[in-house]
């Protein structure tokens, strides 16, 4: 039943679909707008006005014109629907377009309303005339936006014309600024987090939206970098936004391959100019003791250029070393003997980066990359001696299909050792006592298969040496394991497992 206009909003509650919980209020007009009725040759055309002075454009109603009529003709008529005196002189826009794209044609004297294709239903904006003062600051205004895309509503004059004032009004957005999650804090920030909300147009140039942002927070803009959000996720997407001046709002708000944009970007400040910054290289190293276990996340910013040996050397300054940095005779080792960097991903050693390789090409978003010590053993292999990569793993029991898991090492095995020897040193690289790890089948998978060396046979035999490019992880020392690790087992063995919630935005 229809309610008063003072009626309580909760207590229209009831008119509620068992699906949804969203409250219904319906609403219905007391009658239907009184339209006039349109003759054969009748243009209904709906009115607005434009007040430059106020910045804000208001419906005045419709007008019934004649086809035949021009812009003299229907003239009086809009100073009269907006109060303006009858010598006002006055500008007039059709609205063809304002959702996909904002679009206004001029309605020009000396052109009929049927020349001007005008039908029914299509719509009439007006404005005073700006005048000669006025139309020179508008085009020295486009001009001065068309050179520097500034456009930002702190600073940008106010628009004067119809099309420029759709236009603003098109492109203005409220962005929502939020510092830059580590990973592990970046789901559903918007629930934790409040953020700086900042009016900017999406028209505005990478330095302009810098600026905004600036003055927003208080920091500098040149020490400015942002990240995209992704909607999809609702977190912030790998990379950061590379500096180009040329780059608009919009395109940090848009989503490639899908329709619409978000208001959200995250931020950083940088202890450096950002343009110096991507001079340098950013790289994330996860440093591990000789048993595989994470001691100490490292964040470098280094010269392109570094060389992965270098690198490595700034990196042993930032922990605690097991070995010594000499050989038996006192001499200093080089980083080459006494480090190395690899790729690692999903419980698996990829690759081991060239010391001379610069670490601008290696991608840290992509992959793990560890850094370790080599053991003095490690340091002098022999000819018949290999370093194998030992990994942990079960079958699948209907496809028999290999499930890697845990932390993957480095293990040397030397000329002549047996399974068995390997067992006894393996049992205290992986920290599992040697009663647990008997219970469990030491395995070579070469190239996905399967194998199970007796106890009493020379391992090494089984393995090859790296070939021409280095590859030589496709065979593999496996810990077979019943079945898939309970939590206990995962701790232990440093898997990365665990559940996280999602929330679902509508």
């Amino acid at each position: 039943p229809p309610r008063p206009p003072a009626a309580s909003l909760f207590g229209a509650r009831g008119h509620r679909p068992a699906a949804r919980g969203d409250e219904v209020l319906p609403m219905e007009a007391d009658a239907a707008p009184a339209y006039p009725e349109v003759p054969p040759d009748g243009v209904l055309l709906f009115i607005k006005y434009f007040d430059a002075a106020k910045q804000s454009v208001a419906f005045l109603g419709t007008h019934m014109a004649v086809g035949t009529d021009e812009l003299p003709t229907i003239a009086p008529v809009l100073r009269r629907m907006a109060g303006l005196p009858a010598d006002e002189a006055i500008d007039v826009y059709e609205e063809v377009e304002f959702e996909a794209a904002v679009n206004f044609c001029p309605v020009v004297p000396g052109r009929t309303l049927r020349d001007a294709e005008l039908q029914h239903g299509d719509i009439l904006v007006f404005q005073k005339t700006a005048g000669a003062a006025g139309a020179a600051a508008a085009r020295g205004q486009s001009a001065a936006e068309e050179a520097a895309r500034s456009h930002d509503p702190r600073t940008a004059p106010k628009p004067v014309t119809v099309p420029d004032f759709f236009e603003t009004v098109k492109n203005r957005v409220t962005v929502s600024l939020f510092k830059l999650p580590q990973t592990s804090e970046a789901a559903n920030i918007r629930e934790r987090e409040v953020p700086v909300e900042v009016p900017m147009d999406r028209r505005m140039r990478y330095d302009a939206v810098a600026a905004a942002v600036g003055h927003a927070l208080g920091a500098k803009p040149s020490h400015l970098r942002f990240t995209m959000h992704n909607p999809y996720t609702e977190q912030p997407k790998p990379g950061p936004v590379k500096y180009r001046p040329q780059l608009q709002l919009v395109d940090l708000l848009s989503q490639h391959g899908a329709k619409g944009s978000t208001d959200i970007l995250y931020y950083e400040v940088l202890d450096m100019p950002l343009v110096e910054y991507e001079l340098k290289k950013s790289l994330k190293v996860s440093w591990h003791n000789r048993y595989g276990e994470e001691t100490k996340v490292l964040k470098l910013l280094l010269a392109k250029t570094t060389t992965v040996a270098e690198a490595l050397e700034k990196m042993a300054a930032e922990v605690d070393l097991e070995n010594p940095p000499t050989d038996e005779a006192g001499h200093a080792l080089p980083a080459r003997q006494r480090f190395r960097l690899l790729e690692v991903f999903s419980s698996r050693i990829y690759k081991l980066e060239e010391y001379d390789q610069p670490i601008e090409n290696i991608n840290d978003n992509y992959w793990t990359i560890r850094a370790e010590e080599i053991s003095p053993v490690e340091r002098d292999l022999g000819p018949d001696d290999h370093l194998v990569q030992v990994r942990h793993f079960y079958q699948d029991e209907k496809t028999t299909a290999i499930h890697p898991f845990g932390e993957p090492l480095l293990l040397a095995i030397l000329e002549g050792e047996t399974v068995a020897d390997v067992r006894a040193r393996l049992a205290e690289r992986v920290r599992m006592p040697r009663a647990e790890l008997d219970q469990l089948k030491l395995t070579v998978v070469n190239f996905g298969r399967v194998e199970y060396p007796t106890d009493s046979e020379p391992l090494g035999k089984r393995f090859k040496k790296p070939d021409q490019h280095g590859n030589h992880f496709e065979i593999y020392l496996g810990i077979e394991h019943p079945k898939a690790p309970n939590g206990a087992v995962r701790k232990r063995l440093h898997a990365r497992f665990h559940d996280k919630p999602i929330k679902i935005f509508s």
